[in-house]
């Protein structure tokens, strides 16, 4: 597990991110990138070690082009998914076998001369916020129907294919206000009621990581699992923002801004 903390934009930052492979996977495919002022998830897909490939190559170039001491802007965040897609479809050409990654996550940005994050995702890893007690998914799924008798769903957006559009969200930061940004690997075995129970009782970033990987594993851990939880201490927006109770096959309707 790694954590930390840092002020980015005036915004008091803490956070905490682990990673875990399950318990009937032999390969770890998911990577993270925790490091302000972005947060992010990718999950990796193809055969032998073409998933890892990918995601790492997914969070060298976000790494790459968006950390640093300070907010990044959206455009900025473009461009490095676009770099990202651009690595993965190399990798996926070279190996012959295919190559894909997910990716979800939010970065700190300014807008309107106020601290934002921008959320963004492709594919079906996902990005919750938590606000005192309740829960919102801010992301959606690209993933078609499961086929009948079979758990599993295909994705229908991902980096290393021709579609790989990322929805984008602008949302102000609100102190107090905690992130959870992880892959399928926890949302897929967890519901989310045992996510908001856990992220409530949790009394910081570590402690709620630790325990959604132990709970993930308990349900079964037939995939990787990944979780990165970040807590705004100070500096952000105060009172609170209106969190409609979410479910599970759509977002809650939460003040933000869908950019085009």
């Amino acid at each position: 597990m790694t954590s930390g903390n840092r002020v980015v934009a005036g915004v008091e930052l803490a956070w905490a991110a682990g990673t875990d492979p399950g318990r009937v996977r032999r390969r770890n495919e998911d990577a993270l990138l925790a490091e302000p002022p972005v947060f992010v998830v990718p999950d990796g897909m193809g055969g032998l070690d073409a998933g890892d490939r990918a995601s790492a190559a997914v969070t060298a170039a976000l790494a790459e082009r968006l950390t640093g001491p300070g907010p990044v802007t959206v455009e900025a965040v473009g461009q490095a998914l676009n770099d990202a897609q651009q690595r993965v479809c190399a990798i996926s050409a070279g190996t012959g076998r295919g190559a894909g990654s997910t990716v979800t996550g939010a970065a700190v940005v300014e807008h309107g001369g106020t601290p934002h994050w921008l959320v963004f995702n492709i594919g079906d890893s996902r990005v919750y916020r938590h606000s005192g007690d309740r829960l919102a998914r801010l992301t959606r799924d690209h993933q078609a129907p499961a086929s009948h008798g079979t758990r599993s769903h295909a994705i229908t957006r991902a980096l290393g294919t021709g579609r790989a559009t990322a929805d984008r969200w602008l949302l102000p930061i609100t102190t107090g206000d905690r992130l959870l940004v992880c892959s399928d690997g926890l949302h897929g075995e967890l519901p989310d009621e045992s996510l908001r129970a856990a992220l409530t009782l949790a009394g910081t970033a570590e402690s709620a990581v630790a325990a959604l990987i132990r709970l993930a594993n308990r349900a079964g851990g037939r995939d990787n699992i990944t979780v990165v939880v970040v807590d705004v201490r100070a500096g952000g927006a105060t009172g609170s923002t209106n969190l409609a109770g979410t479910t599970d096959t759509g977002t809650a309707d939460t003040t933000r801004r869908v950019l085009r």
